[in-house]
Protein backbone atom coordinates (compact mmCIF):
# COMPACT_ATOMS: atom_id res chain seq x y z
CA UNK A 1 0.00 0.00 0.00
CA UNK A 2 2.89 2.36 0.68
CA UNK A 3 3.95 2.16 -2.97
CA UNK A 4 0.44 2.92 -4.19
CA UNK A 5 0.17 5.89 -1.89
CA UNK A 6 3.49 7.23 -3.17
CA UNK A 7 2.36 6.81 -6.76
CA UNK A 8 -0.86 8.66 -6.09
CA UNK A 9 1.06 11.44 -4.35
CA UNK A 10 3.39 11.80 -7.33
CA UNK A 11 0.69 11.55 -9.97
CA UNK A 12 -2.92 10.91 -8.95
CA UNK A 13 -3.68 9.88 -12.51
CA UNK A 14 -0.73 7.66 -13.55
CA UNK A 15 -0.54 6.28 -17.06
CA UNK A 16 -3.81 7.99 -17.89
CA UNK A 17 -5.49 5.77 -15.33
CA UNK A 18 -4.65 2.42 -16.92
CA UNK A 19 -3.54 1.04 -13.56
CA UNK A 20 -6.96 1.88 -12.17
CA UNK A 21 -8.51 -0.79 -14.39
CA UNK A 22 -6.74 -3.76 -12.88
CA UNK A 23 -5.14 -3.07 -9.49
CA UNK A 24 -6.50 -4.70 -6.35
CA UNK A 25 -6.57 -1.94 -3.75
CA UNK A 26 -7.67 -1.62 -0.15
CA UNK A 27 -11.05 0.04 0.16
CA UNK A 28 -9.42 3.27 1.35
CA UNK A 29 -7.67 3.72 -2.00
CA UNK A 30 -10.77 2.82 -3.99
CA UNK A 31 -12.66 5.47 -2.05
CA UNK A 32 -10.04 8.01 -3.08
CA UNK A 33 -10.24 6.99 -6.70
CA UNK A 34 -14.04 7.19 -7.11
CA UNK A 35 -13.93 10.92 -6.33
CA UNK A 36 -10.92 11.63 -8.54
CA UNK A 37 -11.33 15.07 -10.15
CA UNK A 38 -10.60 13.75 -13.64
CA UNK A 39 -13.62 11.95 -15.16
CA UNK A 40 -11.32 9.86 -17.36
CA UNK A 41 -9.78 8.39 -14.19
CA UNK A 42 -13.21 7.63 -12.75
CA UNK A 43 -14.28 5.99 -16.00
CA UNK A 44 -11.15 3.85 -16.04
CA UNK A 45 -11.77 2.79 -12.46
CA UNK A 46 -15.12 1.36 -13.51
CA UNK A 47 -13.25 -1.18 -15.62
CA UNK A 48 -11.81 -2.69 -12.45
CA UNK A 49 -13.63 -5.87 -11.46
CA UNK A 50 -12.27 -5.54 -7.93
CA UNK A 51 -14.02 -2.24 -7.26
CA UNK A 52 -16.45 -2.84 -4.36
CA UNK A 53 -20.02 -3.12 -5.60
CA UNK A 54 -21.36 -0.29 -3.46
CA UNK A 55 -18.70 2.12 -4.72
CA UNK A 56 -19.35 0.97 -8.29
CA UNK A 57 -23.11 1.55 -7.96
CA UNK A 58 -22.58 4.99 -6.44
CA UNK A 59 -20.91 6.10 -9.67
CA UNK A 60 -24.24 5.77 -11.47
CA UNK A 61 -24.87 9.28 -10.13
CA UNK A 62 -21.64 10.65 -11.59
CA UNK A 63 -22.08 14.04 -13.31
CA UNK A 64 -19.95 13.07 -16.31
CA UNK A 65 -21.75 11.32 -19.22
CA UNK A 66 -18.78 9.10 -20.12
CA UNK A 67 -18.51 7.85 -16.55
CA UNK A 68 -22.22 7.07 -16.48
CA UNK A 69 -21.95 5.21 -19.78
CA UNK A 70 -19.03 3.06 -18.61
CA UNK A 71 -20.91 2.40 -15.37
CA UNK A 72 -23.98 1.19 -17.30
CA UNK A 73 -21.97 -1.00 -19.68
CA UNK A 74 -19.73 -2.65 -17.10
CA UNK A 75 -22.46 -3.12 -14.51
CA UNK A 76 -24.05 -5.54 -16.95
CA UNK A 77 -20.86 -7.09 -18.29
CA UNK A 78 -19.43 -7.71 -14.80
CA UNK A 79 -22.73 -8.68 -13.20
CA UNK A 80 -22.47 -5.95 -10.55
CA UNK A 81 -25.58 -5.89 -8.32
CA UNK A 82 -27.21 -2.48 -8.67
CA UNK A 83 -29.70 -0.97 -6.21
CA UNK A 84 -32.93 0.44 -7.66
CA UNK A 85 -31.87 4.06 -7.27
CA UNK A 86 -28.63 3.45 -9.22
CA UNK A 87 -30.43 1.69 -12.08
CA UNK A 88 -33.12 4.37 -12.11
CA UNK A 89 -30.46 7.08 -12.38
CA UNK A 90 -28.73 5.38 -15.31
CA UNK A 91 -32.03 4.71 -17.07
CA UNK A 92 -32.91 8.38 -16.75
CA UNK A 93 -29.57 9.62 -18.10
CA UNK A 94 -29.74 12.27 -20.83
CA UNK A 95 -27.52 10.21 -23.14
CA UNK A 96 -29.30 7.42 -25.01
CA UNK A 97 -26.32 5.05 -24.93
CA UNK A 98 -26.35 5.01 -21.13
CA UNK A 99 -30.09 4.32 -21.05
CA UNK A 100 -29.63 1.55 -23.62
CA UNK A 101 -27.02 -0.34 -21.58
CA UNK A 102 -28.68 0.32 -18.24
CA UNK A 103 -32.09 -1.03 -19.22
CA UNK A 104 -30.52 -4.38 -20.11
CA UNK A 105 -29.16 -4.89 -16.59
CA UNK A 106 -30.61 -7.86 -14.75
CA UNK A 107 -31.64 -5.64 -11.81
CA UNK A 108 -33.61 -3.17 -13.93
CA UNK A 109 -37.13 -3.01 -12.47
CA UNK A 110 -39.98 -3.85 -14.80
CA UNK A 111 -41.49 -0.44 -14.13
CA UNK A 112 -38.39 1.19 -15.62
CA UNK A 113 -38.53 -1.08 -18.66
CA UNK A 114 -42.19 -0.19 -19.15
CA UNK A 115 -41.26 3.49 -19.23
CA UNK A 116 -38.35 3.05 -21.62
CA UNK A 117 -40.31 1.14 -24.26
CA UNK A 118 -41.64 4.61 -25.06
CA UNK A 119 -38.16 6.14 -25.25
CA UNK A 120 -37.56 8.39 -28.29
CA UNK A 121 -34.36 6.45 -29.09
CA UNK A 122 -34.93 3.29 -31.14
CA UNK A 123 -32.19 1.20 -29.53
CA UNK A 124 -33.47 2.01 -26.05
CA UNK A 125 -36.99 0.90 -26.93
CA UNK A 126 -35.54 -2.32 -28.38
CA UNK A 127 -33.49 -3.05 -25.27
CA UNK A 128 -36.37 -2.30 -22.92
CA UNK A 129 -38.85 -4.57 -24.67
CA UNK A 130 -39.18 -7.89 -22.85
CA UNK A 131 -41.80 -10.61 -22.81
CA UNK A 132 -42.13 -10.24 -19.03
CA UNK A 133 -43.61 -6.75 -19.29
CA UNK A 134 -45.51 -7.08 -22.55
CA UNK A 135 -48.85 -7.99 -21.01
CA UNK A 136 -48.62 -5.09 -18.54
CA UNK A 137 -48.16 -2.37 -21.13
CA UNK A 138 -51.04 -0.02 -21.87
CA UNK A 139 -52.92 -0.97 -25.06
CA UNK A 140 -51.86 2.23 -26.80
CA UNK A 141 -48.20 1.48 -26.02
CA UNK A 142 -48.56 -2.04 -27.39
CA UNK A 143 -50.06 -0.69 -30.58
CA UNK A 144 -47.31 1.89 -30.97
CA UNK A 145 -44.73 -0.88 -30.68
CA UNK A 146 -46.58 -3.10 -33.15
CA UNK A 147 -46.34 -0.26 -35.64
CA UNK A 148 -42.88 0.94 -34.65
CA UNK A 149 -40.92 2.31 -37.64
CA UNK A 150 -37.92 0.16 -36.69
CA UNK A 151 -38.06 -3.34 -38.28
CA UNK A 152 -35.94 -4.91 -35.50
CA UNK A 153 -38.48 -3.84 -32.90
CA UNK A 154 -41.32 -5.24 -34.94
CA UNK A 155 -39.42 -8.50 -35.41
CA UNK A 156 -38.68 -8.78 -31.69
CA UNK A 157 -42.28 -8.03 -30.89
CA UNK A 158 -43.39 -10.77 -33.26
CA UNK A 159 -41.44 -13.20 -31.09
CA UNK A 160 -42.53 -11.77 -27.75
CA UNK A 161 -46.14 -11.13 -28.62
CA UNK A 162 -46.45 -14.13 -30.89
CA UNK A 163 -47.56 -11.77 -33.61
CA UNK A 164 -45.96 -10.25 -36.67
CA UNK A 165 -46.38 -6.49 -36.67
CA UNK A 166 -48.42 -5.70 -39.77
CA UNK A 167 -48.76 -2.32 -41.47
CA UNK A 168 -51.10 0.19 -39.90
CA UNK A 169 -54.33 1.00 -41.65
CA UNK A 170 -54.85 4.31 -43.38
CA UNK A 171 -55.73 5.92 -40.09
CA UNK A 172 -52.54 4.72 -38.45
CA UNK A 173 -54.39 2.54 -35.95
CA UNK A 174 -55.95 -0.89 -35.70
CA UNK A 175 -59.66 -1.30 -35.16
CA UNK A 176 -60.61 -1.40 -31.49
CA UNK A 177 -62.54 -4.63 -31.95
CA UNK A 178 -59.41 -6.34 -33.29
CA UNK A 179 -57.44 -5.17 -30.27
CA UNK A 180 -60.15 -6.59 -28.03
CA UNK A 181 -59.87 -9.98 -29.73
CA UNK A 182 -56.12 -10.07 -29.18
CA UNK A 183 -56.70 -9.37 -25.51
CA UNK A 184 -59.32 -12.11 -25.40
CA UNK A 185 -56.89 -14.50 -27.03
CA UNK A 186 -54.52 -13.98 -24.09
CA UNK A 187 -57.11 -14.47 -21.35
CA UNK A 188 -56.40 -16.95 -18.58
CA UNK A 189 -59.78 -18.57 -19.17
CA UNK A 190 -61.20 -19.55 -22.54
CA UNK A 191 -64.47 -21.30 -23.15
CA UNK A 192 -64.57 -23.56 -26.19
CA UNK A 193 -66.97 -21.39 -28.17
CA UNK A 194 -64.72 -18.34 -27.90
CA UNK A 195 -61.59 -20.41 -28.47
CA UNK A 196 -62.97 -21.89 -31.71
CA UNK A 197 -63.70 -18.40 -32.92
CA UNK A 198 -60.23 -17.13 -32.07
CA UNK A 199 -58.28 -19.96 -33.65
CA UNK A 200 -60.07 -19.25 -36.96
CA UNK A 201 -59.66 -15.47 -36.74
CA UNK A 202 -58.56 -13.70 -39.92
CA UNK A 203 -56.03 -11.68 -37.91
CA UNK A 204 -52.83 -13.74 -37.73
CA UNK A 205 -51.85 -11.89 -34.56
CA UNK A 206 -54.95 -13.16 -32.79
CA UNK A 207 -54.18 -16.71 -33.89
CA UNK A 208 -50.56 -16.48 -32.72
CA UNK A 209 -51.55 -15.15 -29.32
CA UNK A 210 -54.19 -17.79 -28.73
CA UNK A 211 -51.85 -20.53 -29.93
CA UNK A 212 -49.49 -19.64 -27.05
CA UNK A 213 -52.25 -19.42 -24.46
CA UNK A 214 -51.98 -22.34 -21.99
CA UNK A 215 -55.72 -22.02 -21.34
CA UNK A 216 -56.43 -23.27 -24.88
CA UNK A 217 -57.33 -26.95 -24.80
CA UNK A 218 -54.75 -29.23 -26.37
CA UNK A 219 -57.21 -30.58 -28.91
CA UNK A 220 -58.01 -27.09 -30.16
CA UNK A 221 -54.36 -26.09 -30.14
CA UNK A 222 -53.48 -29.08 -32.33
CA UNK A 223 -56.14 -28.03 -34.80
CA UNK A 224 -53.91 -25.01 -35.48
CA UNK A 225 -50.89 -27.18 -36.31
CA UNK A 226 -51.60 -26.82 -40.02
CA UNK A 227 -52.26 -23.09 -39.92
CA UNK A 228 -51.01 -21.21 -42.98
CA UNK A 229 -48.79 -19.01 -40.81
CA UNK A 230 -45.44 -20.33 -39.61
CA UNK A 231 -45.61 -18.25 -36.44
CA UNK A 232 -48.85 -19.92 -35.43
CA UNK A 233 -47.46 -23.38 -36.11
CA UNK A 234 -44.27 -22.55 -34.17
CA UNK A 235 -46.27 -21.28 -31.20
CA UNK A 236 -48.30 -24.49 -31.12
CA UNK A 237 -45.14 -26.61 -31.35
CA UNK A 238 -43.66 -25.10 -28.17
CA UNK A 239 -46.70 -25.56 -25.93
CA UNK A 240 -46.17 -27.29 -22.60
CA UNK A 241 -49.15 -29.58 -22.99
CA UNK A 242 -47.92 -31.31 -26.15
CA UNK A 243 -46.18 -34.67 -26.21
CA UNK A 244 -42.99 -35.13 -28.19
CA UNK A 245 -44.92 -37.19 -30.71
CA UNK A 246 -47.39 -34.37 -31.21
CA UNK A 247 -44.61 -31.81 -31.65
CA UNK A 248 -42.97 -33.98 -34.28
CA UNK A 249 -46.04 -33.83 -36.51
CA UNK A 250 -45.92 -30.01 -36.81
CA UNK A 251 -44.13 -28.35 -39.71
CA UNK A 252 -42.48 -25.13 -38.51
CA UNK A 253 -39.41 -22.99 -39.19
CA UNK A 254 -37.40 -21.37 -36.39
CA UNK A 255 -36.27 -17.76 -36.95
CA UNK A 256 -32.49 -17.42 -37.08
CA UNK A 257 -32.28 -13.97 -35.54
CA UNK A 258 -33.09 -14.48 -31.86
CA UNK A 259 -33.75 -17.15 -29.30
CA UNK A 260 -37.42 -17.36 -28.39
CA UNK A 261 -38.08 -17.37 -24.65
CA UNK A 262 -40.64 -19.88 -23.43
CA UNK A 263 -42.17 -18.70 -20.18
CA UNK A 264 -43.26 -22.14 -18.99
CA UNK A 265 -39.61 -23.22 -18.98
CA UNK A 266 -37.82 -20.00 -18.03
CA UNK A 267 -40.06 -19.44 -15.00
CA UNK A 268 -39.37 -22.98 -13.71
CA UNK A 269 -35.67 -23.54 -14.32
CA UNK A 270 -35.41 -24.77 -10.73
CA UNK A 271 -37.94 -27.54 -11.42
CA UNK A 272 -35.94 -30.66 -12.34
CA UNK A 273 -38.85 -32.32 -14.13
CA UNK A 274 -39.56 -29.32 -16.36
CA UNK A 275 -35.89 -28.83 -17.20
CA UNK A 276 -35.34 -32.50 -17.98
CA UNK A 277 -38.37 -32.60 -20.21
CA UNK A 278 -37.16 -29.54 -22.12
CA UNK A 279 -33.53 -30.63 -22.31
CA UNK A 280 -34.43 -34.00 -23.79
CA UNK A 281 -36.96 -32.62 -26.27
CA UNK A 282 -36.49 -32.94 -30.01
CA UNK A 283 -37.61 -29.31 -30.24
CA UNK A 284 -34.53 -27.11 -30.29
CA UNK A 285 -36.29 -24.12 -28.71
CA UNK A 286 -37.11 -26.17 -25.65
CA UNK A 287 -33.49 -27.28 -25.40
CA UNK A 288 -32.22 -23.70 -25.77
CA UNK A 289 -34.42 -22.63 -22.88
CA UNK A 290 -33.37 -25.57 -20.72
CA UNK A 291 -29.71 -24.63 -21.24
CA UNK A 292 -30.36 -21.39 -19.32
CA UNK A 293 -30.57 -23.26 -16.00
CA UNK A 294 -27.83 -22.26 -13.56
CA UNK A 295 -27.29 -25.87 -12.55
CA UNK A 296 -28.09 -29.12 -14.35
CA UNK A 297 -27.62 -32.82 -13.62
CA UNK A 298 -24.45 -34.30 -15.20
CA UNK A 299 -26.34 -36.29 -17.83
CA UNK A 300 -28.20 -33.22 -19.06
CA UNK A 301 -25.02 -31.16 -19.10
CA UNK A 302 -23.37 -33.78 -21.29
CA UNK A 303 -26.40 -34.01 -23.54
CA UNK A 304 -26.69 -30.25 -24.09
CA UNK A 305 -22.94 -29.81 -24.48
CA UNK A 306 -23.08 -32.23 -27.42
CA UNK A 307 -26.19 -30.65 -28.92
CA UNK A 308 -25.92 -30.01 -32.68
CA UNK A 309 -27.50 -26.57 -32.23
CA UNK A 310 -24.99 -23.74 -31.75
CA UNK A 311 -27.33 -21.66 -29.58
CA UNK A 312 -27.95 -24.55 -27.19
CA UNK A 313 -24.20 -24.90 -26.65
CA UNK A 314 -23.63 -21.15 -26.39
CA UNK A 315 -26.47 -20.71 -23.90
CA UNK A 316 -25.10 -23.55 -21.80
CA UNK A 317 -21.66 -21.88 -21.74
CA UNK A 318 -23.08 -18.48 -20.84
CA UNK A 319 -25.70 -19.49 -18.29
CA UNK A 320 -24.87 -22.81 -16.68
CA UNK A 321 -22.21 -23.03 -13.98
CA UNK A 322 -21.87 -26.73 -14.81
CA UNK A 323 -20.87 -26.20 -18.45
CA UNK A 324 -17.99 -28.60 -19.18
CA UNK A 325 -14.43 -27.29 -19.47
CA UNK A 326 -13.95 -28.76 -22.94
CA UNK A 327 -16.94 -26.94 -24.35
CA UNK A 328 -16.00 -23.66 -22.69
CA UNK A 329 -12.50 -23.87 -24.11
CA UNK A 330 -13.71 -24.76 -27.59
CA UNK A 331 -16.24 -21.92 -27.63
CA UNK A 332 -13.62 -19.49 -26.30
CA UNK A 333 -11.14 -20.51 -28.97
CA UNK A 334 -13.41 -20.55 -32.00
CA UNK A 335 -16.60 -18.57 -31.41
CA UNK A 336 -16.99 -15.58 -33.71
CA UNK A 337 -19.66 -13.86 -31.63
CA UNK A 338 -19.23 -11.24 -28.93
CA UNK A 339 -19.36 -13.52 -25.86
CA UNK A 340 -16.21 -15.60 -26.19
CA UNK A 341 -14.01 -13.30 -24.08
CA UNK A 342 -16.24 -13.62 -21.02
CA UNK A 343 -16.20 -17.40 -20.97
CA UNK A 344 -12.93 -17.39 -18.98
CA UNK A 345 -15.01 -16.12 -16.04
CA UNK A 346 -17.14 -19.28 -15.92
CA UNK A 347 -16.47 -21.58 -12.96
CA UNK A 348 -15.38 -24.56 -15.05
CA UNK A 349 -13.11 -22.73 -17.47
CA UNK A 350 -9.91 -24.82 -17.48
CA UNK A 351 -6.56 -23.74 -16.06
CA UNK A 352 -4.39 -26.75 -15.21
CA UNK A 353 -2.72 -28.16 -18.32
CA UNK A 354 -3.34 -25.12 -20.50
CA UNK A 355 0.40 -24.53 -20.91
CA UNK A 356 0.29 -27.06 -23.73
CA UNK A 357 -1.24 -24.35 -25.90
CA UNK A 358 1.74 -21.97 -25.60
CA UNK A 359 2.69 -22.56 -29.24
CA UNK A 360 -0.81 -23.06 -30.64
CA UNK A 361 -1.57 -21.17 -33.88
CA UNK A 362 -4.64 -19.66 -32.19
CA UNK A 363 -3.61 -16.57 -30.15
CA UNK A 364 -6.63 -16.99 -27.88
CA UNK A 365 -5.30 -20.37 -26.81
CA UNK A 366 -1.79 -19.02 -26.35
CA UNK A 367 -3.25 -16.49 -23.92
CA UNK A 368 -5.10 -19.25 -22.09
CA UNK A 369 -1.76 -21.00 -21.58
CA UNK A 370 -0.94 -18.30 -19.03
CA UNK A 371 -3.87 -19.46 -16.85
CA UNK A 372 -2.00 -22.67 -16.09
CA UNK A 373 -0.79 -22.53 -12.45
CA UNK A 374 1.99 -24.97 -13.37
CA UNK A 375 3.33 -23.19 -16.45
CA UNK A 376 7.11 -23.00 -16.54
CA UNK A 377 8.53 -19.47 -15.99
CA UNK A 378 10.65 -19.78 -19.13
CA UNK A 379 7.50 -20.44 -21.14
CA UNK A 380 6.03 -17.20 -19.84
CA UNK A 381 9.22 -15.44 -20.92
CA UNK A 382 8.81 -17.04 -24.34
CA UNK A 383 5.29 -15.64 -24.61
CA UNK A 384 6.54 -12.08 -23.94
CA UNK A 385 7.97 -12.29 -27.49
CA UNK A 386 4.72 -13.53 -29.03
CA UNK A 387 3.71 -11.93 -32.35
CA UNK A 388 0.24 -11.19 -30.96
CA UNK A 389 0.04 -8.01 -28.88
CA UNK A 390 -2.60 -9.38 -26.51
CA UNK A 391 -0.57 -12.49 -25.76
CA UNK A 392 2.62 -10.44 -25.24
CA UNK A 393 1.00 -8.02 -22.84
CA UNK A 394 -0.64 -10.79 -20.81
CA UNK A 395 2.71 -12.52 -20.44
CA UNK A 396 4.54 -9.30 -19.54
CA UNK A 397 2.04 -8.65 -16.74
CA UNK A 398 2.34 -12.18 -15.34
CA UNK A 399 3.80 -12.14 -11.82
CA UNK A 400 5.63 -15.42 -12.49
CA UNK A 401 7.76 -13.90 -15.24
CA UNK A 402 11.48 -14.40 -14.43
CA UNK A 403 12.95 -11.23 -12.98
CA UNK A 404 15.80 -11.02 -15.47
CA UNK A 405 13.36 -10.97 -18.40
CA UNK A 406 11.13 -8.48 -16.54
CA UNK A 407 14.08 -6.11 -16.07
CA UNK A 408 14.88 -6.38 -19.79
CA UNK A 409 11.35 -5.35 -20.58
CA UNK A 410 11.56 -2.44 -18.15
CA UNK A 411 14.57 -1.15 -20.08
CA UNK A 412 12.68 -1.31 -23.39
CA UNK A 413 10.75 1.86 -24.13
CA UNK A 414 8.07 -0.15 -25.97
CA UNK A 415 7.33 -2.44 -23.03
CA UNK A 416 8.39 -0.47 -19.94
CA UNK A 417 4.91 0.82 -19.09
CA UNK A 418 3.39 -2.68 -19.19
CA UNK A 419 6.32 -4.27 -17.36
CA UNK A 420 6.08 -1.66 -14.60
CA UNK A 421 2.64 -3.06 -13.76
CA UNK A 422 4.01 -6.52 -13.05
CA UNK A 423 3.54 -7.31 -9.33
CA UNK A 424 6.62 -9.51 -9.52
CA UNK A 425 8.76 -6.39 -9.19
CA UNK A 426 8.10 -6.34 -5.47
CA UNK A 427 7.62 -3.30 -3.25
CA UNK A 428 11.32 -2.82 -2.54
CA UNK A 429 12.22 -2.56 -6.20
CA UNK A 430 9.20 -0.34 -6.89
CA UNK A 431 10.28 2.00 -4.10
CA UNK A 432 13.74 2.15 -5.64
CA UNK A 433 12.22 3.04 -9.00
CA UNK A 434 10.18 5.81 -7.41
CA UNK A 435 13.29 7.11 -5.61
CA UNK A 436 15.05 7.27 -8.96
CA UNK A 437 12.13 9.11 -10.57
CA UNK A 438 12.02 11.63 -7.71
CA UNK A 439 15.78 11.95 -7.48
CA UNK A 440 15.78 10.88 -3.85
Amino acid sequence: MSVLLRVLEIDPFPEHGYCLAWVSWPRELFQRAVVHPDPAARARLLENRKLPADLFAAMALDPDPKVRLVCAVNAGEFGVPMPPEAIAALCAAPEASTRYWAVMHRDTPDEVRMRLVEDPETKVRYAALHERIWGRLRPEVQEALRNDPDPDIRELLAEIDGATAGPADSGGAIDEAEKDRRELADEAELDDELARSLIRDEDVEVRRVVARNPALRTELALSMATDSDNGVRLAVSTREDLTEEQRATIDYTIPETRQLGLGWIRSRLDDPDVVRRAATSTHVLLRRNAAEARHLPPDLVARLAADPDYYVRLTLCRSCDDAPSELLLDMYAHDSGKWWGYLVLQPNFPAVGMARYADDPNPRLRTVALRDPEIAPELIAHLTRDPDEGVRESAIRDARLPIDRLLELLDDVDTAAIAARNPGLGEERMDEMLDEILGV
